[in-house]
């Protein structure tokens, strides 16, 4: 839902400074969500599939980057900060100290877009089907009379 706010309000800012924009990025720090924007939105269930068609439809999927949770002050909140630390804090006004830097200096993530984004890099998991088959006989020690 983060992701389709942000691309909403992207498009609410667009049309209303009526200027030439040549470059947008947004920011999400969930890996899964940003998987999600930039797959076809038809591999996903209804739910995600419509709130991922409106994200594409109102931001290209390649103007979307990672962001991580400790780099993410919108995360401060919901980890319990206290007013006077969050006034003080220079993330919380400026941003992560690289987003001051220019674009080739920003972090970059070695992405792979195939890649089931929760399984951690590395731990691929593999399916192998096997099948059991499984048959008792019970007899009885007694003949039946019908």
């Amino acid at each position: 839902m983060g992701a389709l706010v942000a691309a909403r309000l992207v498009h609410y800012t667009q049309r209303a400074l009526s200027l030439p924009i040549h470059s947008i990025t947004c920011w999400c720090d969930s890996e899964v969500a940003l998987s999600w924007v930039r797959s076809a939105a038809s591999r996903w269930k209804p739910f995600v599939r419509n709130r991922v068609e409106e994200i594409q439809q109102l931001v290209e999927p390649a103007s979307w980057r990672h962001c991580s949770g400790k780099d993410n002050p919108a995360d401060w909140l919901s980890r319990g900060v206290t007013v006077t630390k969050l006034a003080e804090g220079n993330v919380w006004w400026h941003g992560p100290t690289w987003l001051a830097r220019p674009q080739q200096a920003w972090p970059r993530r070695q992405e792979n877009h195939e890649r089931n984004p929760l399984i951690p890099p590395g731990e691929e998991r593999t399916s192998k089907h096997a099948t059991c088959a499984l048959m008792t006989v019970q007899t009885t020690e007694e003949p039946l009379h019908l």
